[in-house]
């Protein structure tokens, strides 16, 4: 992964229904993402730190 990611790209590679993303931004919760007018985008490196800070031992 790199550079901006749609919501759609995110969801899939999570492996979460887009609706789960849209909640989590809603509540505050889940991955960073920027808001560009209307228009959601994540960075590909705050993805990658939001799994590894979700892993468990």
């Amino acid at each position: 992964m790199d550079g901006l990611l749609t919501a759609k790209e995110v969801a899939k590679a999570l492996n979460l229904k887009g609706d789960t993303l849209k909640r989590w931004r809603q509540k505050g919760i889940g991955v960073p993402y920027i808001k560009q007018g209307a228009t959601i985008r994540y960075e590909a490196k705050d993805v990658l730190e939001w799994i590894e800070s979700h892993k468990r031992r």
